[in-house]
């Protein structure tokens, strides 16, 4: 099944939540061109001729207004489901630059310190461990980890990660992969109907 992925010009995987909560202006009323959303909307509609994408979101506000909206292609092309400027989509790691961003303008207004443990605001992040080599199960063993998770950490790509291993595969080699499919926990299965990016597979 090939599923499409979103592309948002400003504001990724927002666009229903923003066009319902901001007005809708003409691009020219905040110093804008249409002409200029006519191209990219052909830029778009590019990607999706060349069977790059299914189908496309794009979203651009400014000064607090919703200047350019435009939906194009399929949310399901299979199914000949039209893209909508509501769909919703699976957006997977890239919530992480959103996330990020947020943070540090909380961060810029005095919230708490980059060294700060995360667990000052969610307690359930306090002392974990971490799976390192030994002779466990899936040759692994489970040990407290030497320092807390601090927002330094989530704010450097990838140094902190609540990974899902391959759930899907039987002959998972590594400890982590070991860990999930043998606890066996339910994952989020992606034959939902949700647009998903054509490469990955539909069940987890």
């Amino acid at each position: 099944m090939r599923y499409s992925v979103v592309l948002l010009a400003i504001l990724a995987a927002t666009a229903p939540a923003v066009a319902q909560h901001l007005p809708m202006a003409s691009p020219e009323s905040v110093g804008m061109s249409s002409a200029r959303f006519d191209r990219l909307d052909a830029v778009m509609q590019r990607y999706i001729d060349d069977d790059l994408v299914a189908g496309t979101v794009t979203l651009v506000a400014r000064q607090g207004k919703v200047v350019h909206l435009q939906a194009q292609g399929h949310r399901y092309l299979e199914g000949g489901e039209r893209m909508s400027s509501d769909a919703i989509f699976v957006i997977m790691s890239m919530t992480k630059p959103i996330v990020s961003t947020a943070l540090m303008m909380l961060f810029e207004e005095g919230y708490f310190l980059l060294d700060d443990p995360i667990s000052r605001f969610i307690p359930e992040f306090a002392a974990k461990e971490v799976l390192i080599e030994g002779d466990g199960e899936g040759g692994a063993k489970r040990v407290p980890a030497a320092r807390p998770i601090t927002f330094r950490h989530v704010e450097s790509a990838h140094q902190v990660d609540v990974t899902v291993g391959s759930l899907d595969d039987p002959d998972a080699v590594t400890p982590v992969d070991h860990t999930w499919v043998s606890s066996q926990v339910t994952w989020l299965r992606m034959d939902d109907g949700l647009p998903r990016h054509r490469g990955e597979r539909g069940e987890g």
